[in-house]
């Protein structure tokens, strides 16, 4: 089993990771490629970024259980962990509509 501080931070630790990497998938989209790229390059780029926004995705559900999980022992950092995941995704989604 791993110790409340450990998971306390990793939960944080894998916030900052999981916005960074969707993030820079979503971003790595933008833009109109090259008329020397092929087809075969652009869906292995859209492959990537899909995929690093799907492991950034995951890692903010992963510290978000961490969080939950945590909640009776440290407090503060599992609501810093949900506030972090929280706020970001609440502007995504005003910014939407």
């Amino acid at each position: 089993m791993m110790s409340t501080n450990r998971a306390a931070n990793l939960a944080l630790f894998l916030v900052v990771l999981g916005w960074f990497l969707a993030c820079y998938g979503a971003l790595s989209q933008l833009g109109d490629p090259a008329l020397s790229v092929t087809e075969a390059e652009l869906r292995n780029m859209h492959m990537q970024s899909m995929a690093m926004v799907s492991i950034g995705i995951f890692c903010l559900l992963g510290s978000l259980w961490l969080s939950g999980h945590l909640f009776q022992r440290a407090r503060i950092r599992a609501s810093l962990v949900a506030v972090a995941i929280a706020i970001p995704t609440a502007v995504l989604l005003y910014n939407l509509l």
